[in-house]
This record gives C-alpha cells, structure tokens and sequence, in this order.
C-alpha cells in the first residue's frame, strides 16, 4: 500500500486539470477556524513560538477573527503554549480572559523576565511561582541584579 502523500502527488501529475479547476486551493496554506477553512497564498508562520521563543512546529492562535483579514490579532505559538493559553483561559473568569487577550494582543515581551510578569500579572500559576522560587533560591543571595529584583518583586507580591 502506497502512503497517501505519494497517491495524491502522483494523481496531481497524472491529472493536471483538476489542478487547474482547483487552483484557489492547490498550493495554498490553509487553517481552520470555528469550522471555516481560510485560504492564503503564502504561510505566515515562521516556526519560532512567542511565548517561549522555542523553534518547531507552531500554530496561529486567533485572539479575535476578522472575515476581512484572517491574520490580523494573531500570534503564533507552539501547540504546548497554545494549550497552556487555552486551558488557562478556561480556568479563569471573563474578566481574566480578555486581560490575558489583552496581553495576546500586544505581543509577548521577548525576554522572559518580562514573559513572567506578564504570566504573574494575568494569571494565579503555581507551576509558574515554584519554579520562581527554585530560580531564587538557586542565585546568589542580595547580588541586585535586575533578575533576582524581578524575582523578589513576584515574589514578594504573591505572599
């Protein structure tokens, strides 16, 4: 049995007017939102996440959906982050979402001190304030830089 990659190659060859009839959705990057199939003649992802600046296979995360221009309030985010948006989303109220939307919407900061004030504002994570307190704990104590300030200021703020 032949994969199904090779089938349809070689069936675009063998019949190259079905091609032609289907030219607005041949060799086109397409995704799915809220069961429409959006047709663009280029792919705009580059493959770096925004949020954990991570090389891979990223995905475009709609904010808001505009008919008119389906990239724009996009970011694109690597499908761990994209979960991560999603199920924290979930867990929040309204009022946090659109707060956490809001940040979306602006793009994440590229330093990821600025990334964890950001978390620490717009979301309650336990993940992320263990993992601030082991960072602490591990640096040398009062040395001032602008890292352990940072720490001790999130930390300071969720006592």
């Amino acid at each position: 049995m032949q994969p199904t990659k090779e089938v349809r190659k070689r069936y675009g060859i063998n019949h190259p007017e079905k091609i032609k009839e289907n030219n607005d959705r041949t060799n086109k990057f397409a995704f799915r939102y809220k069961n429409k199939t959006i047709y663009l003649g280029y792919n705009p992802r580059k493959g770096i996440c925004q949020v954990c600046s991570k090389e891979g296979k990223t995905v475009l995360h709609h904010i808001k959906y505009d008919d008119s221009d389906p990239l724009a309030h996009t970011t694109e985010v690597c499908y761990k982050c994209h979960k991560k948006i999603h199920d924290d989303i979930h867990k929040l109220n309204q009022e946090d979402a659109e707060k956490w939307n809001e940040y979306l919407e602006k793009g994440f900061p590229k330093d990821r001190e600025s990334f964890l004030l950001l978390a620490k504002e717009s979301i309650e994570d336990k993940e992320i304030v263990e993992r601030l307190k082991k960072e602490r704990n591990e640096h040398e104590l009062d040395c001032g830089c602008d890292r352990c300030q940072l720490l001790e200021k999130i930390m300071d703020d969720k006592k």
